[in-house]
């Protein structure tokens, strides 16, 4: 996806740094992993799943609200 949107491919993947090197590098638009001393262009996140992030972050809001409501609830009923 990164080729399509991109003119260029990834300068780093396969290039054997050093930390300070990798930090010195200049920005080519991709993110990479360096594993071992080696960098690996990291693949974007497909749109399925960021939808699916997306779908659990408001599952996981609404569970988080529900819990503090109750909580409030339960409160407010012990201490009236």
């Amino acid at each position: 996806m990164a080729e399509i949107m991109s003119k260029h491919k990834p300068r780093y993947h396969g290039m054997k740094v050093t930390r300070e090197i990798y930090l010195d590098l200049e920005d080519d638009g991709y993110r990479y992993d360096m594993i071992d001393g080696v960098l690996y262009m990291s693949p974007s996140a497909s749109f399925e799943h960021n939808k699916n992030k997306t779908n659990w972050q408001k599952d996981e809001d609404n569970l988080i609200s529900s819990v503090l409501y109750q909580f409030k609830l339960n409160k407010l009923e012990i201490f009236s």
